[in-house]
């Protein structure tokens, strides 16, 4: 979060020129079946989600980190997400 106006700026110019690299995680049901698989310059299997959103291109890279299994709710797998198209 921005504290000012020039702070704010800043951060508008990283995101627009794809200078940040958004990353989240995901907790999911299951294991996920890999998709299209890619490798990324570390040598690790990044999966694709390409699924349009209000008829736009919606793209984000995703890589399991691990998976437990739990009595309440079964498998459970934490997920890495890179959105590539920012939604």
């Amino acid at each position: 979060v921005a504290k000012t106006k020039e702070s704010m700026s800043r951060l508008s110019h990283c995101f627009s020129t794809r200078n940040v690299e958004k990353s989240y995680v995901a907790i999911v049901f299951g294991r996920p079946k890999s998709s299209d698989e890619a490798e990324n310059k570390d040598g690790e299997v990044w999966n694709t989600i390409d699924y349009p959103i209000d008829g736009k291109s919606s793209i984000t890279r995703w890589r399991n980190v691990c998976s437990i299994d739990t009595k309440k709710y079964g498998q459970l797998t934490l997920l890495l997400c890179r959105p590539k198209t920012g939604r």
